[in-house]
């Protein structure tokens, strides 16, 4: 949709996105926000730019090379992408690692099944503060 607009930067678009996303934590709205996927070389020039950006809101980043899987998005969607994980709370990182420590568990003990990607994503969702559902 946005592609197809003359003049259309998508680097821009990605920057503008995460930035929203950065007030929104630093506003108490979310305790964790997501990046939008993004390839290997827009993350590295994201990245550079993430500590002036997060510095700004008096937050804090982290680089997820390999995106916990989960009901949100599909794996396809994913794959070979970067996403930023933003934060201001010290314990948001720590819960978001433990649950990537609990499919890495999954998945070396044969598989990751339907139900363990659910309990997984309702917790994740949880650290994004999305409403619980009824």
């Amino acid at each position: 949709m946005y592609q197809d607009l003359p003049g259309f930067d998508p680097f821009s678009y990605l920057l503008g996105y995460t930035e929203c996303f950065c007030e929104m934590v630093q506003a108490g709205v979310k305790r964790l926000a997501l990046s939008p996927p993004m390839s290997r070389e827009h993350a590295a020039r994201m990245e550079g730019l993430l500590p002036q950006l997060t510095g700004h809101y008096g937050i804090r980043f982290y680089r997820e090379d390999e995106m916990l899987r989960s009901t949100l998005a599909p794996d396809s969607a994913l794959e070979g992408k970067v996403v930023f994980l933003l934060f201001r709370d010290g314990d948001v990182l720590p819960a978001y690692l433990e649950l990537k420590q609990r499919e890495g568990r999954y998945l070396r003990q044969g598989g990751y099944s339907q139900q363990q990607r659910e309990e997984l994503s309702r917790e994740l969702c949880a650290l994004l503060s999305y409403p619980q559902a009824r």
